[in-house]
């Protein structure tokens, strides 16, 4: 399940889109803001969708407070040193 939408809150009277889906146990959520995905290395290329999916794959068997920090250290393996140029933002939740 995906949805990409506007920023919540920053215009009350936007039109916002609704996703529904049915979790189960083992599944795994993650919000994020665009600045995890458009986080830049230092060639300048994007994270990207492809590098966030691969982790998640990589970072299956750990609980949601470990892939955390390990999504959180290869963001930062590849963005390398100094600040993010924009947020970065990600809620993981484990549903049991």
């Amino acid at each position: 399940m995906a949805e990409n939408g506007l920023l919540l809150g920053l215009m009350p009277a936007a039109p916002y889109t609704q996703t529904e889906g049915v979790l189960h146990p083992g599944d795994r959520l993650l919000l994020y803001t665009d600045g995890l995905i458009e986080a830049s290395g230092p060639g300048g290329e994007c994270f990207e969708q492809s590098r966030l999916e691969a982790t998640l794959a990589e970072g299956a068997g750990l609980d949601a407070l470990r892939f955390s920090d390990r999504l959180f250290e290869r963001l930062q393996e590849w963005h390398g040193a100094g600040p993010f140029d924009d947020d970065v933002t990600f809620v993981v939740v484990d549903v049991r």
